[in-house]
């Protein structure tokens, strides 16, 4: 049973997310685990998941795969009353240490595109670079931003280990 302010902290989350360009299904599963199965011996299976947010087992499914994927929840395999095997999942981590991984993951995907940008911008021969000069010139911008978002995003790594730490000591 979810109570209405429950309801209203779920659709808030998933309203939240679809501002974000993600789908508001994905937000408001991700807050029920959050809320409701924050470790394995909570975990929830698809078919409770679909039950709260009123959609079906394979849609749920579809998101806590979705979810699975980034990271942010795992799950376990039971056998049910009935004989029949299913998955209970719950948040793989703390908010902070899902921060921290992804902030983890931008970057890796920045290298890749900085990397491909730079490849691009070595295949032009040199008889060619004149008449792309403005191509070159916004190649390196792209690749600067890059190199600042990387930087960003290694000091936020920088903050959130600190903050894991200090509440581990705690």
């Amino acid at each position: 049973m979810v109570t209405s302010f429950e309801k209203q902290y779920i659709e808030t989350f998933g309203e939240f997310y679809e501002s974000r360009g993600m789908t508001k299904i994905l937000g408001q599963v991700y807050a029920i685990l959050a809320y409701k199965a924050r470790d394995a011996d909570n975990g929830l299976t698809q078919q409770e998941i679909a039950d709260i947010i009123d959609r079906s087992v394979s849609t749920a499914s579809r998101v806590l795969d979705q979810l699975s994927e980034m990271g942010f929840c795992g799950y376990i395999e039971e056998i049910n009353p009935r004989g029949r095997r299913e998955r209970k999942y719950y948040m793989s981590s703390s908010i902070k240490q899902i921060a921290v991984g992804r902030f983890f993951k931008l970057i890796k995907d920045n290298i890749k595109l900085e990397n491909e940008l730079s490849q691009i911008e070595e295949s032009i021969p040199k008889s060619e670079k004149k008449e792309n000069r403005p191509l070159i010139k916004h190649l390196n911008e792209m690749k600067e931003s890059i190199q600042m978002l990387n930087s960003l995003y290694k000091r936020m790594i920088e903050i959130g280990k600190d903050v894991l730490t200090q509440e581990k000591n705690n």
